[in-house]
């Protein structure tokens, strides 16, 4: 026990210890959102407060923590050098290195991960006293950083995770700074990248298409009947789209007596999951307004047009033509009639279901209720979910097309 070398190691422990509570201190802070600890300090939550006052001095909690790193990693190195004290000094520092990587840097930033704020708040006052004890550290490199900082000019900018921003306008819109339209449009710009083709297309049940092969008779009836200004052409199947035809364009090929194949112009070909904002540029790139979205075997999954992508944008855009149905309708507090073309993310946003949409494989809520139910229901079949009692209004044979919701009580619990 009177060998030295334990008490180094006993120290080289201590070094390891102090060196995972600052690395772990540190990533709490930086992974910490101002706008959840904002929220808690209109909480009356006083230690939030002052959270917050030490995230709005990220320099010096950054400086001060990463000096202190460097400092006790190279302590630890010589250390560990004395104790082993070998003929293979590179394989010692390797495996310090190997060490502190995994349990002093890895490790704590992995723990910091699971919930930041709620670290911080419990720790701050820790976090506090080892940033003055540590005051002389921070004021050594901050002269450093400010001698470096006049040969290196830097732009400064603020990024906001996608989440901070939705944050940010759900509470300016609870506070009434912002109306529920502007914050809806800001909500719907923010989310835009995360779209994709699939959750946004009219189903292949739904397109209405031209065969190459029918009559100009049948034709004209069927782009009356639509009254869409553009409608793909197929050959054979729908699964062989061979374009697009736009209505103008077919008027005029009567009345100049032209072939039909000349009026039927290229048509975009997508996958499934590929990017509403990719789609978007290729639209405007090839100045094309519709796009054929393909299934993994090659045959139409649907189609998607520059209409319905700019409907994310700012919402549903009717025309004169259009027969205005409201996804969900509001029959009573308790009652509502729901579409099953209905965006399962956007029922789910409406009724404060927590379960995430991408649980489900159905993106509508027509197929939602069809995997809910495990079979093909009939008008009038009812199944409960969470706090609701759901009602089949209209379907056939093949789907869904109406549902009734109507939300039950919470039920009471015996005490």
């Amino acid at each position: 026990m009177d060998d030295p070398r334990y008490l180094l190691i006993f120290i080289i422990i201590f070094i390891l210890g102090a060196r995972f509570f600052i690395v772990f201190c540190q990533y709490i802070l930086q992974l910490s959102k101002t706008s959840h600890l904002e929220n808690m300090s209109d909480a009356h939550e006083a230690k939030a407060t002052t959270v917050l006052n030490v995230l709005e001095n990220a320099t010096r909690y950054v400086l001060t923590f990463k000096a202190t790193k460097m400092l006790l990693s190279l302590l630890t190195t010589v250390l560990v050098l004395e104790v082993v004290n070998s003929q293979w000094p590179i394989l010692e520092i390797l495996i310090s290195w190997f060490v502190l990587m995994s349990f002093t840097e890895i490790l704590p930033r992995s723990v910091a991960k699971v919930n930041p704020e709620k670290y911080a708040i419990k720790l701050i006052n820790i976090i506090k006293f080892v940033l003055t004890i540590f005051k002389p550290i921070y004021w050594v490199f901050q002269i450093v950083k400010s001698f470096w900082s006049l040969f290196f000019k830097t732009k400064k900018e603020t990024h906001y995770s996608e989440q901070e921003l939705l944050d940010i306008v759900e509470k300016a819109q609870s506070e009434g700074s912002l109306e529920e339209e502007e914050g809806d449009l800001i909500r719907r710009s923010i989310e835009f990248n995360d779209l994709d083709v699939y959750s946004i297309l009219t189903p292949r049940v739904d397109v209405v298409a031209i065969n190459f092969d029918w009559p100009l008779d049948r034709i004209t009836d069927v782009i009356e009947e639509s009254e869409y200004s553009r409608l793909p052409v197929y050959k054979n199947s729908i699964d062989t789209i061979v374009g697009v035809i736009h209505v103008k364009d077919f008027h005029r090929m009567l009345q100049q007596k032209l072939s039909f194949e000349s009026i039927i112009k290229p048509v975009v070909f997508t996958p499934t999951y590929y990017e509403v904002s990719k789609l978007l540029r290729q639209f405007q790139v090839s100045k094309s307004h519709m796009a054929v979205v393909v299934d993994e075997y090659g045959g139409t999954a649907g189609i998607v047009t520059l209409e319905d992508i700019i409907e994310e944008l700012v919402g549903e855009i009717w025309d004169e033509h259009d027969d205005v149905e409201l996804d969900i309708q509001s029959i009573n507090p308790v009652q509502y009639l729901v579409s099953g073309n209905t965006s399962l993310e956007h029922f789910f946003e409406t009724f404060n279901i927590e379960t995430e949409d991408s649980d489900y494989d159905s993106t509508r809520v027509g197929g939602w209720v069809l995997d809910e139910m495990n079979k093909i229901p009939k008008v009038g079949e009812q199944f409960s979910f969470e706090q609701m009692k759901i009602t089949v209004m209209d379907a056939d044979d093949r789907r869904v097309y109406r549902i009734m919701v109507n939300l039950e009580p919470p039920k009471e619990t015996d005490e």
